[in-house]
């Protein structure tokens, strides 16, 4: 059951660098496919794990690299889409869940993830309390984009899993995040994405630039722990505990309405968000039965 804390860990600090994420699109990076593209750059950083278990790989581990690494680009940008143009609170656990529902389907087909009765009501109460924390104040846009992630996300994990049950962690590790540097430099093809990033990396030369640096090496290092428990447990289960981390943005969002600074969620709690969270809860639980 490690993966399980794992994945827990992971998403707590997930939820940290989900809130900055916000507020840097709302303010210094007002442009998705230029914070994507950032994002893909600090993929350059796999390189120093080449001294560390990095080897040529096949072209059936090369070619499932490349569609974790370019569908998690894609599921990455639809999402910063859908996160700019509606709250976190509303997008985030609708997402989380479809993305939770998309890997379950696709891991029953092409993994051999035994499932018991009891984790399967874990799965069911994890999904419906995470998608139960959203008001569903979602443009049709944000819908679309929401799906389109969610899919891409999906089969992103999938594809993940296959490739660390072919190759050693540090190597698919490694192949999948090339698979993402490519994607992102991929925007350059596009006139305006190209605009879109020269004029976001004037707004981010200085302070803003810093904490975005530094929010996303913190997620890199969430990303370590959650795909290391994508390696060692289910696949379809540590996207499903991804309700845990809406959880966390809820205390965040209350610990900053008692500090009294602004936020970029909503820091209500109410009945809805309580019988959600009993859910998500509940479910965890049963993950340990």
């Amino acid at each position: 059951m490690a993966w399980i804390y794992l994945a827990l860990f992971a998403y707590l600090l997930d939820s940290v660098v989900f809130i900055i994420d916000k507020r840097l699109l709302q303010k210094s990076i007002p442009h998705p496919s230029a914070y994507v593209f950032f994002v893909s750059l600090l993929s350059v950083f796999g390189l120093f794990l080449i001294p560390f278990g990095v080897h040529l790989v096949s072209t059936y581990i090369f070619f499932l690299a490349g569609v974790s690494g370019f569908a998690f680009f894609m599921g990455t940008l639809w999402m910063y889409h859908a996160m700019k143009d509606s709250r976190l609170v509303d997008a985030m656990p609708v997402a989380g869940a479809l993305t939770a529902l998309v890997t379950f389907v696709l891991s029953r087909w092409l993994l051999p993830e035994p499932t018991t009765l009891f984790k399967l009501l874990a799965f069911m109460l994890l999904v419906g309390g995470t998608f139960s924390l959203s008001y569903f104040h979602l443009s049709d846009r944000v819908i679309r984009n929401i799906v389109k992630a969610s899919v891409a996300l999906g089969v992103s994990y999938i594809a993940l899993k296959l490739l660390f049950l072919s190759t050693n962690f540090v190597s698919g590790l490694f192949w999948s995040r090339s698979g993402m540097l490519l994607g992102g430099l991929s925007l350059l093809l596009f006139s305006k994405s190209r605009s879109e990033i020269v004029e976001s990396f004037h707004n981010i030369r200085t302070e803003p630039g810093v904490i975005f640096i530094l929010n996303k090496f913190l997620a890199g290092f969430a990303f370590v722990l959650l795909y290391y428990a994508v390696k060692i447990g289910s696949v379809a289960f540590v996207n499903a505990l991804q309700g845990v981390q809406y959880i966390f943005i809820l205390i965040f969002g209350s610990i900053s309405t008692i500090m009294g600074t602004a936020s970029p969620i909503d820091q209500k709690f109410n009945w809805r968000k309580g019988i959600a969270t009993l859910g998500i809860v509940s479910g965890l639980i049963l993950l340990f039965i």
